[in-house]
């Protein structure tokens, strides 16, 4: 394992204020389930976290934040004008924060961005020295002496649409950022920085001229998830022509897919990618890929059905098992919305069980994901269990080792006190 989040944080963040939600993705070396965590650069880092909680209380919320940098190390916007989506679910100017400390090759490092919807105000990268001491690599500030009257009428709650879009624009227009760098770490450089976009990352930016680590984060935080800026992806907002495409492109990942499906019992003999070549409007040839499940009956006659007609679980199970394979193979973190939806529960161990054991998971894949199945607490244990409780529209969020062990004790029925409200995050009914 030579990469891995340790941990994130976010404030002013969806439903999150300025106390901010913290996933903590660490154990330590007296957590006794040793098959749930790996050792990296000296963290004891856990494979797979549970987020629950009450309805709409945050949880989707915290799955956000690394899809969104995902996203952001890799978006290069046509116009400056054009929305980051980081609060797309929030009216008005937000300044939101997101932190995450990661290891990346062996070595850890800190990053830290507060942007609005359609401009970044503050981008920080750090390194862990030999000292344990952050040293900074980059930092790109806005420079408030250009356009800070600007911001400071921007941050008005009762602003209208046409004045705020009027405002954003003079600061498109003027603003200016101050940038230092430690030019042997990233050879970036003040003109390019200059350059850069009010609303494009200065990760992105690099990565674009090929700066070496620019490249290497934004390849290692690339995340494999089923959600985006509003939230979780239906079933049916995914391409199953697309998903054929990419399996008929790699078929070890293909046959995996397979393998694993079948011993989930879901009434598939096989799955199949067929192509088709057609002729598009424009009179250029085409490839159109189409998956089918193939059945047998009891008499041992085969016949196929188009995914599409499959049932709701078995397109969800199929849809979860692409995500998380690819999550597997490349060792990148996947982060799954409700990941027992469509799901029967006896599904569930067997897909955690992917992530925990090393020759599905060789290069260390984290999973973070949502649910509503407290019989996991017990599965997991205390260190991978995030509560969500929102109070007063603010969402807040604590891992059960926060709760004193007398209260939380590592040998207890964790699960029926998580039922019986000792630890909060159930809905008041």
């Amino acid at each position: 394992m030579k990469n891995a989040i340790l941990w994130y944080e976010v404030k002013n963040f969806g439903s999150f204020g300025d106390e901010g939600g913290l996933v903590d993705l660490t154990t330590s070396k007296k957590d006794r389930y040793k098959d749930l965590w790996q050792e990296c650069g000296g963290h004891q880092v856990n494979l797979i976290t549970a987020i629950m909680g009450a309805n709409a209380s945050g949880k989707t919320t915290l799955l956000k934040p690394l899809p969104f940098l995902g996203w952001l190390f890799w978006n290069i916007p046509a116009r400056a004008s054009e929305p980051l989506y980081i609060n797309i679910n929030k009216s008005g100017n937000h300044m939101s924060q997101l932190r995450i400390n990661f290891i990346l090759k062996g070595s850890e490092y800190l990053y830290e961005i507060t942007t609005g919807e359609f401009l970044i105000y503050e981008e920080k990268l750090y390194l862990k020295n030999k000292n344990k001491k952050n040293i900074y690599i980059f930092k790109r500030t806005i420079n408030n002496d250009s356009v800070g009257e600007i911001l400071q009428q921007l941050e008005d709650p009762v602003i209208d649409a046409s004045k705020y879009m009027g405002l954003l624009e003079k600061i498109q227009r003027n603003v200016h950022y101050d940038y230092i760098e430690k030019n042997e770490l990233f050879p970036f450089g003040e003109r390019e920085a200059v350059r850069t976009p009010c609303n494009t990352s200065i990760i992105s930016a690099a990565r674009r001229i090929n700066i070496p680590l620019a490249n290497d984060i934004a390849k290692s935080i690339l995340s494999f998830s089923n959600i985006n800026s509003v939230g979780r992806r239906s079933t049916i907002e995914y391409d199953l022509s697309d998903i054929a495409m990419m399996l008929e492109s790699n078929g070890d990942l293909f046959k995996k897919l397979k393998t694993q499906i079948k011993k989930w019992d879901l009434g598939l003999h096989d799955i199949a990618v067929q192509r088709e070549n057609t002729v598009g409007e424009l009179g250029q040839n085409k490839i159109n890929y189409t998956l089918s499940g193939i059945h047998e009956d009891k008499d041992g006659r085969i016949f196929t059905l188009p995914f599409f007609l499959e049932s709701a679980g078995t397109q969800s199970a199929l849809i979860r098992l692409y995500e998380i394979l690819n999550a597997l193979e490349s060792g990148n973190p996947c982060f799954i919305d409700e990941l027992g939806d469509d799901l029967h529960p006896h599904m569930m161990k067997p897909i955690l069980e992917l992530f925990t054991n090393k020759e599905s998971n060789p290069h260390g894949s984290q999973l973070v994901f949502t649910c509503h199945k407290p019989e996991l607490i017990n599965y997991l244990g205390k260190y991978r269990i995030i509560i969500t409780e929102k109070k007063n529209n603010r969402s807040e969020c604590f891992r059960l080792d926060d709760f004193p062990s007398t209260e939380a004790r590592a040998d207890e029925n964790l699960a029926a006190k998580y039922l019986a409200g000792a630890f909060g995050g159930v809905p008041e009914l």
